[in-house]
């Protein structure tokens, strides 16, 4: 006579045997799911070649990653968030931010902002500036590159 095993057991089996195969994140590395990474180039650089989101991460002089609750990059967040309708130059970007769920947000030198989710938007001069202080502060605090 066959006896079935209980619901829980088997549950515990099976979940102890998933969680076995899944790759854990090296210590001192966020999961990519609570990820952001940054590329930079300053806003006042001029380049020979143009900057495009082809080459941005090749082209950049910094590169950051943070947690997506860092208390700075949620005031990088905000400002974004905050750009009206625009436009942004795609030959003169400055940085690329990588978030979790395959958002990325470009910024243009100009304050132009280009996100895959939100479209074409534009930063007020206070917000280009204060965007680019907020990078800034995170690469200063988590240089990584």
């Amino acid at each position: 006579m066959i006896r079935q095993l209980p619901f829980a057991p088997c549950a515990a089996f099976l979940f102890l045997a998933l969680l076995f195969q899944m790759p854990l994140p090296a210590a001192g590395q966020m999961p990519e799911s609570e990820t952001v990474r940054i590329h930079y180039i300053p806003f006042d650089a001029e380049t020979f070649l143009a900057i495009t989101k082809e080459n941005i991460e090749s082209s950049a002089t910094e590169y950051v990653e943070v947690h997506v609750n860092d208390q700075t990059f949620r005031k990088l967040k905000a400002i974004l968030d905050a750009a009206g309708p625009g436009l942004v130059d795609l030959y003169k970007l400055r940085a690329k931010i990588t978030l979790p769920f395959q958002e990325v947000i470009y910024i243009g030198q100009s304050g132009g902002v280009r996100s895959n989710f939100k479209g074409n938007m534009k930063l007020s001069e206070s917000g280009r500036i204060g965007a680019e202080y907020f990078i800034k502060q995170m690469i200063e605090s988590n240089t990584t590159r």
